[in-house]
């Protein structure tokens, strides 16, 4: 009981007040906006596999708050993260193989240059033009 203008009222019981009609609960649908992102991460992963990754994470998390499942954005986040890691260990394979190719082919010009001096030389037809500075 509450007062009101010094007089008592008698608050409601809201457990037995009856409920509105028509006010069903409707089902949980998802967001269009993470569908459309779940379709682009899955078009970016193949395309630009770390902007996938990232867009697909963020639809799956947008789908989770909506409490829904959405599989496009779970395919761009996978497909975008393993296309990712493999550009990854490629670019490193091919530069630590570039750098021993490279390094020992300048290494051999730098060993003969050094012992020729500066100057043009031709040693087996091969023409070396060394300027030690």
């Amino acid at each position: 009981m509450t007062m009101l203008n010094g007089e008592p009222i008698e608050t409601p019981d809201i457990s037995t007040a009856p409920s509105a009609p028509g006010t069903a609960t409707a089902p949980v649908r998802q967001d269009q906006t993470s569908n459309v992102l779940g379709l682009m991460s899955l078009i970016f992963a193949i395309v630009f596999p770390l902007a996938g990754a990232i867009l697909g994470g963020i639809a799956m998390s947008q789908a989770k708050k909506a409490g829904a499942n959405n599989t496009l954005a779970k395919a761009g986040f996978w497909v975008g993260l393993v296309l990712t890691v493999l550009i990854v260990a490629v670019t490193v394979v091919v530069i630590v193989l570039g750098v021993n190719v490279f390094g020992g082919l300048f290494g051999e010009l730098f060993r003969v240059c050094s012992e020729l001096g500066d100057g043009t030389h031709v040693v087996d037809g091969v023409t070396y033009r060394c300027n030690v500075a």
